[in-house]
C-alpha cells in the first residue's frame, strides 16, 4: 500500500510540474485591474456559473465524476489504517 501511496503522489507532482511549466506567465500589474460595478459583476457571473454547472453537464461528466469520486473515496478508505499505522510507527 505504500507503494500505492508514493505512486499516487509522485504522479500528481509530475503532472502538476508539467502543467505549470505549459502556462505562460503574465507580470503582475496592480494597475490593470479596476474595482469597478463590471469586475463586480464579473465575481456574480463566476459564482451562478461555478454553481449550476453540474445542471449543464452530460451523462459523460456525470460518469466521470462518480469514477473519480469513487476511486478517491475507495483508495481513502482502502488506504486509511495503513496510514494511520505507518505514521503512528513512524513519529519521532
Amino acid at each position: 500500500m505504500r507503494n500505492l501511496f508514493l505512486s499516487l503522489l509522485i504522479s500528481q507532482l509530475i503532472i502538476f510540474s508539467v502543467s505549470s511549466q505549459t502556462k505562460e506567465k503574465k507580470p503582475y500589474d496592480p494597475y490593470s485591474v479596476k474595482l469597478n460595478g463590471n469586475y463586480l459583476k464579473g465575481y456574480w457571473e463566476d459564482t451562478k456559473s461555478v454553481y449550476s454547472a453540474p445542471f449543464r453537464w452530460k451523462a459523460k461528466d456525470w460518469l466521470k465524476t462518480t469514477a473519480v469520486l469513487g476511486i478517491s473515496t475507495g483508495l481513502y478508505f482502502g488506504a486509511d489504517q495503513q496510514l494511520k499505522d505507518w505514521s503512528q510507527r513512524e513519529k519521532n
